[in-house]
């Protein structure tokens, strides 16, 4: 996140969110949130219900953030499980993201259920921040934008958008 003190309201707010410094493990974990200030209460929000839903299950959270980010004008929001690997992601424009997840063994129905829960609540803001402008947070909509001869894809409301043709 371009915003150092929100990001680290997230850590603070959310165990699952702090990052280590020099910790390189994981993109998060190096990078910290790759989108912009306007998602953040999109992401907070997100964070809130994945806390949530381990509460209301009884369990303490065992998710791993591997990389929040904007990817073809829409928040990715990429994780795993401890102790699991990490599951193929395929990202597409307009159709949004195909996720394949290893089968894991051993696992109790409640703990599937977990999981099912937080993949539901993943995809739901994922498919929410199309809405939201990243830069400012209000109100969005998918936008081209020329850069270098070619045509990149933001999600921003009518002010940013303008402001960002202007810069170019």
């Amino acid at each position: 996140m371009r915003n150092k003190a929100l990001e680290s309201t997230l850590g603070a707010d959310f165990a699952f969110m702090k990052r280590k410094p020099g910790d390189r493990s994981s993109c998060y974990q190096h990078w910290g949130c790759e989108c912009d200030s306007g998602w953040y209460q999109l992401i907070h929000d997100l964070c809130g219900e994945i806390a949530a839903a381990y509460s209301r299950a009884g369990r303490e959270p065992d998710i791993i953030v591997e990389q929040i980010k904007e990817k073809f004008a829409k928040l990715r929001f990429y994780y795993r499980f401890e102790g699991a690997p990490m599951g193929l992601v395929i990202d597409s424009l307009g159709s949004g993201a195909l996720r394949l997840s290893p089968e894991e063994d051993g696992l109790t129905d409640e703990v599937r259920a977990l999981r099912a829960e937080i993949k539901s609540i993943v995809r739901s803001y994922e498919e929410k921040s199309r809405t939201v402008c990243e830069y400012y947070g209000g109100e969005g909509s998918l936008r081209k934008l020329p850069w270098n001869n070619h045509t990149y894809y933001k999600t921003l409301c009518v002010d940013c958008f303008s402001n960002a043709l202007k810069k170019r």
